[in-house]
């Protein structure tokens, strides 16, 4: 599918998709193409909707990787091939509504105090205290950090966006929540701990750490 992949890639990008979204429909329309042997374009919604179920039921796929393949697709057929009456899904997930695991102050603080380099010790409080993911924290520098304002630039986060100051409903977002009430149940059951979790702008910034 090499015309139809460069074709393909080239609507995500004028779409603004990041790269891993990017590289996630891309795979997800090879895989269709792999797994019925035929170029996707000849290849029919019932037998897409097929190919679905297939990952669901057979590969036993996580509801989520099977979203995203479905997203892909969807994407492929709606934009690439121009048929923006293609339909097809997979079942809504049905799991049951559980609240995040916390951890204790305590649990925390130990944790913290068993890291001995103050580099890696900094990288742990901040990637806790601003519940950062593990991509966001690999591309935090020095120049993200605002000491004045108490915030933290978050570069290359989820569906690569660049957020300062962010409120509550852009964190829903970026944590990729369908409810705001998800988010807020992060925020009630982490706030007591992180109010009493020291700041690691300083740490971060610090003539000692900076040089290691």
């Amino acid at each position: 599918m090499g015309a139809l992949r460069k074709q393909m890639d080239g609507d995500l990008v004028v779409r603004g998709m990041s790269v891993r979204t990017r590289e996630a429909y891309l795979g997800a329309v090879a895989g269709l193409a792999k797994h019925y042997g035929r170029r996707p374009d000849r290849i029919s919604e019932r037998e897409v909707q097929n190919y679905l179920l297939h990952l669901i039921e057979e590969r036993k796929l996580a509801w989520s990787s099977c979203n995203i393949v479905a997203q892909g697709l969807k994407f492929f057929y709606r934009v690439t091939l121009r048929r923006p009456e293609a339909q097809f899904a997979i079942p809504r997930a049905r799991q049951p509504q559980k609240l995040p695991q916390i951890l204790s102050r305590e649990e925390v603080a130990a944790l913290i105090e068993k890291t001995l380099n103050p580099k890696h010790r900094a990288i742990l409080m901040t990637a806790y205290g601003a519940g950062l993911r593990l991509n966001e924290i690999c591309h935090l520098r020095l120049t993200d950090i605002d000491s004045a304002r108490m915030t933290i630039r978050v570069e290359q986060g989820k569906g690569a966006n660049l957020e300062a100051g962010i409120d509550i409903h852009t964190i829903q977002r970026l944590l990729g929540h369908g409810h705001i009430s998800t988010t807020l149940r992060y925020f009630h059951l982490a706030r007591k701990h992180l109010a009493k979790t020291p700041s690691p702008l300083d740490l971060l910034e610090s003539p000692e750490i900076a040089t290691r």
